[in-house]
């Protein structure tokens, strides 16, 4: 009889130079459950749309209740300083414009 706690190899619980089975992937301890698990699919569907509401819910409620930015973003004059930057399209901010999106 093996020690229970004496596995070379802790996480797959085998020992080094063990010969594996032959479905060895299949038959391990993070195989996928077996089909006929005693789970109705309603229930299944139930428990993970309460999960994702809950999850959802909290998600919803820390962004309405995120602390606001305790200063105001840095704005540049003439379309954010293309001339002092080497004149570079790419260096272009967001156009100043007096239209409203």
């Amino acid at each position: 009889m093996k020690d229970p706690k004496g596995w070379w190899d802790t996480q797959y619980r085998r020992n080094f130079g063990e010969t594996l089975h032959e479905q060895d992937e299949v038959l391990n301890m993070f195989s996928p459950d077996l089909p006929h698990a005693n789970i109705h699919p309603r229930t299944a569907l139930a428990q993970a749309s309460i999960a994702f509401t809950i999850i959802g819910g909290i998600m919803v409620f820390l962004g309405y209740n995120a602390p606001q930015m305790p200063a105001t973003r840095r704005a540049f004059p003439r379309d954010g300083l293309v001339d002092e930057l080497g004149g570079w399209q790419q260096n272009k901010a967001n156009p100043e414009s007096l239209e409203e999106h």
